[in-house]
C-alpha cells in the first residue's frame, strides 16, 4: 500500500494539510500501514496530491519561495516520494522498550548515516530536498519545519523520542519548551538519560536540549550531550556548561 493511501485511509478520504502529511509520515509506520506495492486506486490518489500541491496557497509550502544562499535543503518532499517512504521505513524499525537515551543512541548508529544529517543546502538557482526524517521529527511537535531541515531540530528529535519511549514531551521544537517543563523536573543529579537545556546569552529565547550521556571532565563543567542538531546532525559531543555565549539552563529527569 502506497504512502498516498495510508494518508488517504489515515485520515478518513479528507485532503491534506501540512500537519496531517507531518504526522502521517511519522506515524503510519506504527499502525502498521508500510506495506510494500500499489493498491488499486493509488494513481487516482497520487492525482489527486499533485493537484492539491500545485494549489496556490500550497505551493509555497513543497517550494518556498524564499530562499537564503546559508540555507540548507528547504524542499519538503511529498509523501509519495521514495525518500519519504524509505525515511517512513526507517523510524518504524526503531525498537520499542528501550530508554529514551538508548533510543537516541540505536537511531545515532544505526540508521544510515545520509538520513541522520541535514542534507545538502539550497543554491541560489536550485532549491534542495529537506531530509524528511527530519521533517517527520517535528510530527511530535505543533511547529512546522518553515525552513526544511534547516529548521532548529534539537528539541524536535527529543520529542519524538520520548514520545516513542511513552514518556511526557512538550511537543514544542523550542529548547526553551523544556526549561520549566513540570513533568520532568529539574534537578541537581542528573543521571545518564536525563535531559539537558542551554540557552544562549545573547538570545535568551534560543538555546539547545539533549539527553545527558555524562560529565566530559571532573569539574563537571562540559558535558556529553546526545541529540539532534549538533553539527547538523544526530551525534555525541561535549558541551561547555559555563563559557561562551551558549551556558547550561538546568538538567531534567527523565524517569
Amino acid at each position: 500500500m502506497s504512502v498516498l493511501v495510508q494518508t488517504r485511509l489515515f485520515y478518513g478520504g479528507a485532503m491534506y494539510n501540512r500537519r496531517q502529511i507531518l504526522v502521517a509520515v511519522s506515524v503510519a509506520p506504527f499502525l502498521g500501514l508500510m506495506l510494500p506495492g500499489q493498491s488499486k486506486g493509488a494513481e487516482d490518489l497520487e492525482a489527486e496530491i499533485n493537484a492539491w500541491m500545485k494549489e496556490p496557497n500550497h505551493v509555497g509550502y513543497f517550494d518556498p519561495p524564499e530562499v537564503k544562499d546559508t540555507q540548507r535543503g528547504s524542499l519538503i518532499l511529498a509523501p509519495s516520494d521514495p525518500k519519504v517512504r524509505q525515511a517512513a521505513t526507517i523510524l518504524s524499525d526503531v525498537p520499542v522498550g528501550l530508554a529514551p537515551i538508548e533510543t537516541a543512541r540505536w537511531m545515532m548508529d544505526k540508521i544510515p548515516s545520509s538520513f541522520t544529517m541535514e542534507w545538502p543546502p539550497d543554491t541560489p538557482s536550485h532549491k534542495m530536498p529537506a531530509n524528511p526524517l527530519i521533517v517527520a521529527f517535528f510530527a511530535a511537535t505543533k511547529t512546522e519545519p518553515y525552513a526544511g531541515d534547516e529548521t532548529a531540530w534539537c528539541a524536535a528529535f527529543v520529542c519524538w523520542v520520548l514520545k516513542h519511549c511513552g514518556k511526557p514531551y512538550t511537543r514544542d521544537a523550542g529548547s526553551r519548551s523544556f526549561r520549566d517543563f513540570a513533568k520532568l523536573p529539574r534537578t541537581d543529579s542528573p543521571k545518564k538519560g536525563d535531559l539537558v537545556v542551554f540557552k544562549h546569552l545573547s538570545k535568551p529565547k534560543q538555546g539547545h536540549v539533549a539527553f545527558f550521556d555524562g560529565f566530559a571532565n571532573d569539574a563537571k563543567t562540559r558535558v556529553w550531550c546526545l541529540g539532534g542538531n549538533q553539527g547538523n546532525r544526530i551525534s555525541r559531543k561535549p558541551f561547555t556548561t559555563n563559557v561562551g555565549d551558549l551556558r547550561l539552563d538546568s538538567y531534567h529527569s527523565v524517569a
